[in-house]
């Protein structure tokens, strides 16, 4: 029995299992609960009288769980689609589907947890904004024990949320692009349309305060980008990046762009 799960763990193998044609597309990856392995150190629980056994019995009810009814994270060229089923050799189609022609754009908001100054964990999670309600969907929520971002031994969240950027960072990318070659300038939203950011060849604006890009200095504070304008009694603009639709995008065109890392 293996003792520590790996990326090819939570990997879904095609050759294990069928996966549904739901019109989106190619299917391209997918992650699962399916194959998790039992963790040996569980068993240390047991040297804790009467309440290691209690922890340790929730612990193997919750793994059972997930192996009897695994979670499924499939990506296709077009869209998601997420199901929890019992074990069986194909995929039902009837699980949530997230097609990428409906949003206007994908949050992935991380917030490190700290107890005491330690790292306890990084909770995380995905949520686009449809382009038919205009309202905030959350698709994706979980957590891992990562601080430094690089990791030898991922879990299911990591995993996924790294899918989700790689899988979308490119299409906003496209968006915003031809976007900017429209209107000579692109917007990013947090929240909702009425609190967006506007990127233009040298300036950023927001509201009615517009920073010039050669006039600006900047500096990060808790996951939000800080905009000083060198020109006395200009105001500064924040903008909360952990709350920006598409704010991977962001993270490239400031960069590309305006040389802000």
């Amino acid at each position: 029995m293996k003792k520590n799960n790996d990326i090819n763990t939570f990997l879904l193998n095609r050759n294990d299992i069928e996966v549904p044609d739901v019109g989106l597309g190619e299917f391209i990856e997918g992650y699962t609960t399916r194959n998790i392995a039992f963790n040996l150190n569980w068993l240390w629980w047991l040297l804790l009288p009467i309440a290691g056994v209690v922890v340790l019995l929730i612990v193997v009810l919750i793994y059972l769980f997930k192996i009897l009814n695994p979670y499924y994270f499939l990506i296709y060229e077009n869209g998601i689609l997420t199901i929890r089923q019992s074990r069986n050799k194909s995929l039902s189609s009837n699980g949530k589907i997230v097609k990428f022609d409906e949003i206007n754009g994908i949050n992935i908001a991380k917030t490190r947890n700290y107890t005491n100054g330690i790292y306890t964990g990084t909770a995380c999670s995905a949520s686009f904004f449809g382009s038919k309600d205009n309202k905030r969907h959350l698709f994706y929520s979980g957590s891992y024990y990562n601080e430094s971002e690089i990791s030898d031994k991922p879990n299911l969240t990591a995993l996924v949320i790294k899918a989700i950027i790689n899988m979308w960072t490119p299409i906003a990318l496209n968006r915003h692009y031809s976007e900017f070659r429209r209107k000579g300038y692109t917007e990013f939203y947090s929240k909702s349309p009425e609190k967006s950011y506007q990127l233009g060849n040298d300036y950023i604006k927001y509201k009615d305060n517009t920073l010039t890009i050669s006039a600006i200095k900047y500096r990060w504070y808790d996951g939000s980008l800080i905009l000083y304008s060198q020109i006395k009694h200009q105001k500064k603009i924040v903008i909360p990046v952990n709350l920006l639709y598409d704010n991977y995008a962001f993270l490239y065109l400031i960069n590309e762009c305006y040389g802000i890392s």
